[in-house]
């Protein structure tokens, strides 16, 4: 196999951790700062198990790390350009997929939660600047994005 393909397919095995919903979640969770992976379990709706499965993914390719805190597991981003790249797939999405724009016109604003890297149109009534972006963020969705810290 030539170096290029060697390297393409360490580029491809962070790519498919991506492929996946929960995945995301919980790198956008990890986005606001490091948690345990209880707290995380808890913020995405996931057992504990599964959330564990999908952490190891994420840092087995490179997206997460970890660390251990008595009996706990602490799970935070890898890297701060993660969040940049998810919005980069994210504006990708919104711009090619026109189901992305179908779900936000189709949900009710009080049963979604955007990731802070998310739609990039700005929504009606809302002024706040996303950090990762120079558009808006949807009126519910106010946590703060954070860096995670070093």
């Amino acid at each position: 196999m030539s170096p290029k393909k060697k390297l393409f397919e360490q580029f491809a095995r962070v790519a498919k951790s991506l492929a996946s919903p929960n995945r995301l979640d919980l790198l956008e969770t990890l986005a606001q700062g490091e948690k345990s992976v209880d707290a995380l379990a808890q913020a995405t709706g996931m057992s504990v198990a599964n959330t564990s499965h999908h952490l190891q993914i994420l840092r087995d390719s490179g997206l997460a790390e970890s660390r251990k805190e008595g009996l706990q597991v602490i799970y935070r981003l890898s890297d701060d350009q993660i969040p940049t790249l998810m919005g980069c797939i994210s504006r990708i999405a919104e711009k090619h997929l026109a189901e992305v724009e179908r779900i936000v016109a189709n949900t009710s604003t009080r049963a979604i939660r955007l990731p802070p890297w998310g739609v990039t149109s700005c929504w009606p009534g809302s002024s706040r600047a996303r950090p990762w972006s120079s558009t808006c963020v949807p009126p519910w969705n106010t946590r703060p994005a954070t860096s995670p810290a070093r």
